[in-house]
């Protein structure tokens, strides 16, 4: 079923773009400071360290297959790495929120069928609704089922 208009879309494209930008700083900041004080390593050494454990979390947390998703009134559309999966919000077995330092919350859905939840590196908000992703489909998992009578 087609619909128009997703009520919620999120996209990972400008997570990496944030934290390349904030790596690239850290780096551009230590090579500067190295620059203007050779003898004292340590402060760009720092930066340096900061840059790199940046950088492995950024490529641990795009391990999510989900690089896109489009959430509209009665399914959901998800893209990414070796997915391509649609699904009526029935299916959601169930959804879950978990906490990260860097990112903010995760959220999870795992649908009924399947083992391994799907991962979406951040909680997307609504402004025209005044609701987090996570909210609106737990609203949508607790409906009861119109044709389950």
């Amino acid at each position: 079923m087609e619909q128009s208009k997703p009520v919620f879309v999120y996209s990972i494209g400008w997570d990496w773009l944030f934290w390349a930008a904030w790596i690239v700083f850290l780096v551009t900041a230590a090579a500067y400071i190295l620059y203007l004080t050779p003898q004292n390593p340590g402060v760009p050494v720092f930066f340096i360290i900061l840059s790199l454990l940046l950088l492995t979390t950024v490529w641990r947390s795009a391990a999510p297959r989900v690089r896109r998703a489009a959430f509209y009134d009665s399914e959901a559309k998800l893209t990414g790495r070796g997915i391509q999966t649609e699904f009526e919000y029935s299916r959601i077995k169930s959804v879950s929120i978990k906490k990260s330092i860097l990112f903010g919350p995760r959220t999870e859905i795992l649908l009924a069928d399947q083992t391994k939840p799907y991962v979406l590196i951040r909680n997307p908000k609504s402004a025209a609704l005044g609701v987090d992703l996570y909210s609106w489909l737990m609203q949508k998992v607790s409906k009861p089922n119109p044709g389950s009578q």
